[in-house]
């Protein structure tokens, strides 16, 4: 505790657009923290948030970007969703109510003070490659990290490393062959992680001038500590990702052309020896899987035995769903879709394809028009994450993950921001890049 307050008190004095920084960099490096064994684990960047936030907007009076808006108007009403799920649940499904269920509200409510934050910053290029700059050697820390768990190369699994997982999931990543973990304390949730990273570089290797090699490595570690999660979501959505790369490259006047060529080669002997790894194994023991899947941990077992009882459940309260903690079979399987049907409904649904297909869309648009490979990157990025996430979705979780909207948060208004100065024809500073002509 002594070293998180000495950490507040250093963050609070500096510039917002650092205090963002260093936010995303705890969201991807920091592990999950216990205070005493009979409380909940937090996040450390999520402490900083809830205690920053409110702080800042009382003491410095920053003006917000009126771009940042879209942003912090979708937190507010997913948030609002919540609360008429869970009085529709109560009221009208006679389920009984616990404080849990306000949980989802408390979350919104931390995106939307960290997307107030983001937007409060005026970004410019500068400040957009300081953050592209930390983030590659977030991505790669984080990366090289959970390759050195795989073979322990430096002793430190049974000491630092225990520091990011609880003693349940490392008994799983053994008893799984040795699935990483990283700094994300599950073996999906981590490979989401690195799949994002490997879209950063993938992004970077197809927009950012002078910067292929890092750009390169990064897409290599990323794209092998995907492999080692074990996760075959986020192992299918490195490779629908890397298409999106070349189909930009293809596209886009903007993209290099050769960025997604270098990449789909790695990705595809990734895929190669990934399927090797996890999927051939599995197909030995899948009748004996289809005659009782409930006995079997791995996802797609769980989804072939309870998609059906998801619908059924949906079917019974289809506009705003069950509420976040009504039903236990809601909290069985790691699908954001599956998630939200069933606890939020068609509503909660048309929320997420919000979350996902607008900021594509802002992609697109910056990947295309953006002034600068720095927007352009961004664009990129946002355009490749929302391909991740289609495919993520499935099997894993994204809206639900703190460590994963603590990271994604800020790239959403950040990407707002700069779409819009698109739009308007303008950027806050360094219009020009030298060596490229005005647009």
């Amino acid at each position: 505790m002594l070293v998180i307050g000495v950490g507040w008190g250093v963050l609070v004095l500096q510039p917002t657009h650092r205090i963002v920084v260093c936010l995303m960099l705890l969201a991807i490096l920091s592990p999950d923290v216990t205070i005493l064994p009979g409380l909940p684990q937090f996040r450390l960047e999520e402490w900083f948030i809830y205690t920053l936030v409110p702080f800042i907007f009382l003491t410095r009076r920053r003006a917000l970007d009126h771009a940042a808006l879209p942003v912090l108007a979708y937190f507010a009403a997913t948030a609002v969703v919540v609360l008429l799920s869970v009085a529709h649940s109560v009221v009208m499904l006679g389920a009984e109510f616990v404080l849990r269920d306000l949980t989802d509200v408390a979350q919104m409510l931390k995106y939307w003070g960290l997307a107030w934050l983001v937007g409060t910053v005026e970004w410019n290029q500068e400040r957009l490659r300081t953050v592209g700059a930390c983030l590659v050697l977030g991505f790669a820390a984080a990366a090289v990290w959970g390759m050195q768990q795989r073979w322990d190369l430096v002793g430190l699994n049974t000491t630092a490393a225990v520091t990011y997982t609880s003693g349940e999931h490392q008994a799983i990543a053994i008893a799984s062959g040795g699935r990483v973990f990283g700094t994300s304390g599950n073996p999906n949730e981590f490979g989401c992680l690195m799949t994002m990273g490997a879209a950063l570089g993938l992004s970077l290797l197809g927009t950012a001038r002078d910067r292929r090699l890092p750009a390169l490595l990064l897409v290599v570690v990323c794209s092998a500590a995907v492999v080692l999660t074990g996760s075959r979501g986020s192992l299918l959505a490195l490779v629908a990702t890397t298409g999106a790369a070349l189909a930009a490259a293809a596209l886009a006047p903007a993209y290099r052309r050769s960025a997604g060529a270098v990449a789909v080669g790695l990705v595809v002997i990734s895929a190669v020896v990934a399927s090797t790894i996890r999927f051939v194994p599995y197909l030995d023991d899948l009748p004996h899987v289809l005659e009782d899947p409930t006995q079997d941990a791995s996802f797609t077992n769980r989804w072939l035995w309870g998609f059906p009882r998801a619908v059924d459940l949906w079917a019974r309260s289809p506009v705003l769903g069950w509420g976040p903690a009504k039903e236990t079979i809601a909290s069985l399987y790691d699908s954001q879709y599956y998630y939200t049907l069933s606890r939020f409904g068609l509503v909660g649904c048309a929320l997420l394809g919000a979350l996902i297909i607008v900021p594509t869309k802002w992609g697109a648009v910056l990947l295309r028009k953006g002034l600068g490979w720095e927007a352009r990157t961004l664009g990129s990025w946002l355009l490749l994450g929302g391909v991740a996430q289609v495919i993520i979705n499935v099997t894993n979780l994204t809206l639900s993950r703190f460590q994963f909207m603590d990271l994604w948060t800020p790239v959403l208004v950040i990407g707002a921001i700069l779409q819009s100065q698109v739009a308007q024809g303008r950027m806050a500073e360094d219009r020009v890049i030298e060596g490229q002509p005005r647009r």
